[in-house]
């Protein structure tokens, strides 16, 4: 599904973001994490898998967004929650996209709802999820 709006998007996994301005992230009503991921941050892995890793998230600026993603990403890395993806496409290729203020910033979101990730690693400096392709 691409050319929605965040909180069409995010509606479509039955995630409410808290806050339509800073929030990154949502738990769903099915109790999987629901991330607006930067399509920039995604890496290919080996079949048809992609990792999404952020090395600088202790830099993000936006404090209520990050404070709620770490919350978030906490709970899904502990309870082994499925991540479902939103992912944001943006042309502003020289912009620093991760921890700016994204209302910014001309994009496209695109719901992966091929994909389901797991957190697997996380600390106050960097998180990494890797997304696999969900069985037809």
């Amino acid at each position: 599904m691409n050319g929605l709006s965040i909180t069409d998007a995010f509606a479509h996994f039955g995630a409410t973001r808290t806050n339509s301005r800073w929030a990154y992230s949502a738990i769903a009503q099915d109790g999987s994490l629901v991330l607006g991921c930067w399509h920039r941050y995604l890496k290919p892995l080996a079949n048809e898998a992609l990792r999404y890793e952020v090395k600088d998230f202790a830099r993000w600026t936006n404090r209520p967004g990050k404070s709620l993603l770490q919350a978030h990403l906490k709970q899904a890395y502990s309870k082994r929650l499925p991540v479902r993806m939103v992912m944001a496409v943006t042309d502003s290729v020289d912009t620093e996209v991760a921890g700016v203020d994204g209302n910014e910033l001309s994009k496209t979101f695109i719901v992966r709802d091929d994909l389901v990730g797991h957190v697997v690693e996380f600390d106050s400096g960097r998180f990494v999820i890797d997304f696999h392709p969900l069985p037809i």
